[in-house]
């Protein structure tokens, strides 16, 4: 992991996404695919960080973006990505807009996403498909 002025960049990897967290532009990102053998382990210091952003930001409106776009997640990560989302969530004066990227034809993907727009309801879901030739 890369830190940077409390941004993070991590590489993309067989078994782990790539994410940014860039504060400045107030931007989060998760591509890849996300089974790591410790879901717990490589996210906490990730989890760390938002939390940080979310108590800098406290009493600041701002417009946060998050982009998932992850192939394959197991439930270790789903439980991360919830953990994710709730800590955002949790400020009030932060708008955040979630862009949630699925291949076509995958309803599996698809409706993960759309359970955590029924759960976290003040989070802004929009939904892309990928066409994949």
């Amino acid at each position: 992991m890369i830190k940077k002025d409390k941004d993070i960049f991590i590489k993309r990897a067989k078994y782990t996404p790539e994410v940014i967290l860039d504060r400045k532009k107030r931007y989060l990102s998760l591509k890849g695919v996300s089974y790591p053998e410790d879901a717990a382990k490589f996210y906490a210091p990730i989890l760390k960080e938002i939390q940080d952003y979310v108590i800098d930001n406290n009493n600041v409106k701002n417009n946060t973006t998050i982009e998932v776009s992850l192939d394959y997640f197991n439930t270790s990560t789903a439980g991360s990505l919830y953990k994710i989302f709730h800590i955002l969530n949790a400020n009030k004066d932060m708008d955040i807009d979630l862009k949630w990227y699925y291949e076509n034809g995958d309803s599996d993907l698809l409706e993960a996403g759309k359970d955590f727009e029924y759960i976290f309801k003040d989070i802004k879901f929009q939904f892309h498909e990928i066409l994949i030739k």
